[in-house]
């Protein structure tokens, strides 16, 4: 199946990270993120999600529902228009 083909190519990718360092996740809660997580957690490596948004943003609360699916721990950063605003300012 294409789907074990595409889980192979993923360990093999991780295979030869060091699995006593703690490694971060830009975890959006979509298909490539939460795939990534879960496989790095099942193949034990120490894992943290961050999301970045607005508070009760789209992506914030997919994250926290695909985080909690997956057993995942999550950190979410929670921005202010105002911080956006300032940080488009050339």
């Amino acid at each position: 199946m294409e789907e074990d083909k595409l889980l192979e190519l993923v360990k093999n990718s991780l295979a030869n990270l060091n699995k006593k360092e703690k490694y971060a996740i830009a975890f959006s809660g979509g298909i490539d993120s939460t795939v990534l997580a879960k496989v790095m957690l099942d193949m034990g490596f120490s894992v943290r999600g961050y999301v970045v948004g607005m508070k009760n943003a789209h992506d914030i609360q997919q994250a926290k529902k695909s985080a909690m699916e997956i057993g995942l721990s999550l950190k979410i950063i929670e921005i202010s228009e105002k911080e956006v605003d300032e940080s488009m300012k050339i």
